[in-house]
């Protein structure tokens, strides 16, 4: 079977599922083609999570897109179209229509319907006869200020929604990474035909625990035996309040122990704000920023590290869990991601999060009970492959129909 996984960025090590559900679909035997934009990802330029070589990468790819139309990636052909029109995070790219008579897939995955790329795949859908599943993250209207979410969560529901409504009538499945996720769409918008809730996969082969990059890297790092290291990593953005993370640091008993690393770039006025208040917090001593540590590289690190910490459900917790890192994580992603095993705080509660990080500094059996019952549910319900299987097994019957439907 052939598919086409369509979606607006394809940098490799920004996003969980970039490669790693289109290399599980084409170990499953099927031939697997990705379409996307020439768009980068927000925060990409050597500013976010990225390789030393990923420069002289990206001409080798330019190269072969002048000889070819395409290059290939990890055995599955890459097609990077021209973006004609571009708006916050919607991209409207020429010559996919083309592309798509000419490829004439049997099923099209295309990711987040907000980003319009997947217009053109839901009109030509009937002429061309494929089936078509649209898989989405959205739970809420994103941004870094009120003013920006005022107009973000203006323009949506009086134009932008309409068209994801077309997107949405014309999935044959769509699938949400939360069950906020399904409760969004229920409430915003009108059709919404197999929708169904699917967790955020994890390729368990590369995320792994490695007690060698432990203790090289702890070594690197000078940690003392009674050190804790902390790890947040992510898009470091306002959005994500990593204010809580300092002012609980700074009101836990065992701050001069403790080790906080933020992995990942982000808005620079941003960065500058939460390192002022680092100083002011006196905490300076145990914060330390890392912007350009590779994604294929973040096993080693969570490895290396002792507690992670989020505020807002993303695929890094996933990929922590695998690596058999305890994490701590705020009530709301423990409702939005019910199968997660983790230490609980009140969102946005500093004294609640600093009552917990002192609990587990000082419970390691605890805190390794824990990561063990993580690391089982992420090989069960988690794992790529688990997943990349059921995402074909939904939407089989209506390729079976096309079929049907030719003879």
């Amino acid at each position: 079977m052939r598919i086409v996984h369509l979606r607006t960025n394809f940098d490799v090590n920004l996003g969980y599922d970039t490669l790693i559900i289109p290399l599980a679909h084409k170990k499953m035997g099927h031939d697997v083609i990705v379409v996307c934009s020439d768009r980068q990802a927000a925060f990409f330029k050597n500013k976010g999570v990225v390789v030393s070589d990923d420069a002289k990468r990206r001409l080798r790819w330019e190269k072969e897109i002048q000889t070819k139309g395409y290059y290939i990636y990890e055995g599955i052909k890459v097609y990077r179209l021209y973006t004609v029109f571009k708006y916050d995070d919607v991209a409207i790219v020429k010559g996919l229509r083309k592309l798509l008579y000419e490829l004439k897939p049997d099923l099209v995955i295309t990711v987040a319907a907000k980003e319009l790329i997947a217009l053109v795949a839901a009109w030509e859908k009937d002429t061309l006869g494929y089936a078509m599943l649209t898989r989405e993250d959205q739970w809420d209207f994103p941004a870094s200020t009120l003013f920006r979410r005022f107009l973000i969560k203006s323009e949506y529901l009086l134009f932008r929604r309409f068209l994801v409504d077309y997107i949405y009538k014309k999935s044959d499945v769509v699938l949400t990474s939360t069950t906020q996720g399904v409760d969004f769409i229920k409430r915003w918008h009108w059709y919404y035909p197999n929708l169904t809730h699917q967790v955020v996969t994890v390729d368990t082969s590369h995320f792994h625990y490695d007690q060698n990059a432990r203790q090289r890297l702890r070594k690197q790092w000078k940690v003392k035996k009674e050190d804790c290291v902390v790890i947040a990593a992510g898009k470091v953005v306002a959005l994500k309040n990593f204010e809580v993370y300092i002012k609980a640091v700074a009101k836990s008993r065992h701050k001069d122990h403790l080790r906080f690393f933020i992995l990942g770039g982000g808005d620079e006025w941003y960065i500058k704000k939460l390192k002022k208040l680092i100083s002011k917090s006196h905490v300076k001593p145990q914060f330390f920023f890392y912007s350009n540590v590779a994604h294929d590289q973040l096993y080693q690190w969570f490895s290396a590290a002792d507690i992670g910490i989020w505020n807002r459900h993303t695929a890094s917790i996933h990929e922590a869990m695998a690596t058999h890192l305890p994490v701590i994580l705020p009530q709301i992603v423990c409702d939005q991601v019910p199968q997660f095993v983790a230490a609980a705080y009140k969102t946005g509660d500093a004294d609640d999060l600093a009552h917990v990080i002192n609990a587990m500094y000082e419970n390691v059996q605890e805190r390794r009970d824990l990561a063990d019952k993580a690391y089982e549910t992420i090989k069960k319900i988690f794992d790529v492959n688990i997943q990349s299987k059921k995402m074909i097994e939904l939407v089989q019957p209506y390729i079976s129909s096309r079929y049907i439907k030719s003879l």
